[in-house]
């Protein structure tokens, strides 16, 4: 019972399961989903938590299902880069592995006759028509959880939509109007916040809040180690100031010379992240620095560096390749010799100059780029913008909250629920092996934020709470559960200024008002034995006595009913208003 009112204590949310592409061999400017401008991405389009898989180009789907009856289900691409829908039409030529809306299929479907365009910064566009059916986060998912929504039906993709393991595309940028910002407003939930937990092959996307559960550095979880920093949404992308770099840990650390400041777009829908040609030469040039101050032991592969074997273009316009063993044991050993790489944050509540850090090791900004000759390249590119993508933004619980991003270090593999949203936070807090992790801790090298750190990331607002919730459930469980006899009768003694002996299991008649009690060998019998408790319900203890008039006897009857039927109105979802229970001081009997 204290669990129910502990999650009814936290800020409501409900989160969904995320699952990941892994990235192989391909190129950088075929992946980068974010939308052009505000005007290419200007179309009418839910805390719940979303499961998230990794699809095979290193970006992260879900499952989104259509319609009341009958419903259409469809796995798409998580985006903060844009903020419409889209999936395959009935009779698009889009990709035999493919799953297909057919409006006919659906009861709520709506058809204005308005046409859907959207194009994407690498240069793919989709087209089709404009719908709106009830849409809803999960596979499974009740109609009741979702909301009518706009998307696009179309009947043109572009080349790399076609090829996807993915059916479509969601996007969750914090423009116009978006599905996450309708199903927030539909649930009530109490803030207007997104949250995503990208981990190595999966991990969980939450609407309203974000998830105090999931492991993070140690002991502690993510959500107590939250830091802050400054975000601007003005152009309908989510934007962070990098003040500066470093390469590498502890003393072998090295500040990236001439590194200014910049404002790159968040994007989890682009597989790598770029940056402008200037500050990628200088991280660049760092990271061959760093490499260069001890090659007997440091930045070790089989080849040296841009050994050739790279997808055309990977080694000009990434941070370099290097071959590594095929031999999982000695590759991963390889990669722990390269230096981690720290983007510095200013934070939003500290002190100027106090930076929050987003340390990133060498086993996640690498990735596979020549599969033949095990070649891999480190996936930040140069580019005419600068963007964090998926890769840099894996194995941290990310916030959007207003005008702040919070980051922490988090194990976004964990174990998660089911496939369909769940209100509240997921109940698997089984920590799982610290993977990608590498030399990098919790930003600001692990220390926890000043501002949280008590049980799993709850306030102590939410604490107190939870306590007087507890109180509560105890009392009404006591009307509900006749085994749970003696702990009634410790809240009547309390409340009602009476005192009970317990009683037990077999007496449990006794609190009903029956009229057979066996008291215990030293209170004698409920029927008159051993004192003058009386013929007929009678209670004998020490130094009180209290008989049940038939009065009495009904009102408790009267009492467990209606507080089976609170719980039965609880269970469907309603009010518990609505089952006409009140409890007041009347009800001490």
């Amino acid at each position: 019972m204290l669990l129910i009112f502990l999650g009814l204590c936290q800020a409501k949310h409900i989160t969904y399961k995320l699952h990941r592409r892994p990235v192989q061999g391909l190129n950088a400017a075929r992946t980068w989903r974010g939308a052009l401008t505000a005007t290419d991405r200007r179309r009418v389009l839910y805390k719940d938590i979303a499961k998230v898989h990794k699809e095979s180009d290193g970006v992260y789907f879900t499952t989104i299902c259509m319609g009341v009856s009958n419903a259409q289900c469809f796995t798409v691409i998580v985006d903060t880069g844009s903020s419409t829908i889209a999936v395959p039409c009935k009779g698009c030529n889009c990709g035999s592995q493919h799953s297909y809306y057919d409006k006919k299929q659906s009861t709520t479907v709506v058809d204005n006759g308005q046409t859907y365009s959207q194009c994407y910064g690498e240069g793919s566009c989709n087209r089709g028509k404009l719908l709106t059916d009830t849409i809803c986060f999960g596979k499974g998912c009740q109609a009741e959880t979702g909301v009518a929504h706009p998307f696009g039906c179309c009947s043109e993709f572009s080349p790399n939509f076609r090829t996807q393991d993915a059916d479509g595309i969601i996007g969750v940028s914090p423009s116009g109007r978006t599905l996450w910002k309708d199903l927030a407003a539909h649930h009530k939930l109490d803030d207007n916040q997104l949250a995503i937990c990208f981990g190595t092959k999966e991990g969980e996307m939450t609407v309203g809040g974000w998830d105090q559960t999931i492991p993070g550095v140690g002991n502690q979880t993510a959500a107590s180690s939250l830091q802050w920093t400054n975000m601007k949404t003005s152009d309908n992308f989510y934007r962070v100031v990098i003040s500066h770099a470093t390469v590498g840990e502890a003393e072998g650390k090295l500040q990236v010379s001439g590194f200014a400041a910049i404002s790159p777009m968040v994007d989890c829908g682009s597989t790598f992240s770029f940056m402008q040609k200037t500050n990628w030469n200088k991280l660049r040039s760092g990271l061959i620095e760093y490499c260069g101050k001890d090659a007997s032991t440091r930045c070790q592969s089989e080849a040296g560096r841009n050994p050739g074997g790279d997808e055309s273009g990977d080694a000009d316009m990434s941070l370099g390749c290097y071959k590594f063993s095929t031999d999982r044991t000695t590759r991963i050993a390889q990669l722990s010799t390269f230096p981690s790489i720290t983007f510095k944050y200013q934070k939003s509540d500290g002190q100027a100059g106090e930076m929050l850090s987003m340390c990133v090791p060498a086993e996640q900004y690498f990735f596979l780029s020549g599969a033949a000759a095990n070649v891999y390249c480190g996936g930040i590119f140069k580019d005419a913008q600068n963007v964090i993508g998926a890769n840099l933004l894996a194995n941290f619980l990310v916030v959007f909250k207003n005008d702040r991003m919070g980051l922490a270090r988090a194990q976004c593999d964990r174990a998660s629920g089911g496939e369909s949203g769940e209100s509240g936070s997921s109940s698997s807090t089984t920590p799982v092996p610290s993977i990608g992790m590498g030399p990098c801790g919790s930003p600001d090298d692990g220390t926890p934020s000043s501002s949280t750190g008590n049980l799993m990331g709850l306030t102590t607002f939410q604490l107190i709470m939870a306590a007087i919730g507890g109180v509560f459930a105890t009392v009404v469980g006591c009307f509900v559960l006749s085994t749970c006899v003696r702990c009634c009768r410790a809240m009547y003694q309390r409340w009602c200024g009476v005192k009970y002996t317990p009683l037990d299991d077999d007496e449990e008649a006794v609190a009903l008002g029956t009229e057979n009690s066996v008291g215990r060998s030293e209170m004698g019998k409920g029927n008159g034995a051993g004192g003058s408790g009386g013929a007929g319900g009678g209670v004998k203890g020490g130094d009180f006595e209290i008989e049940l008039t038939d009065q009495e006897k009904k009102r408790t009857e009267e009492l467990v009913k209606a507080a089976d039927a609170m719980f039965l109105a609880v269970e469907k979802g309603a009010d518990p208003e609505d089952a006409g229970v009140e409890f007041d001081g009347e009800d001490c009997i």
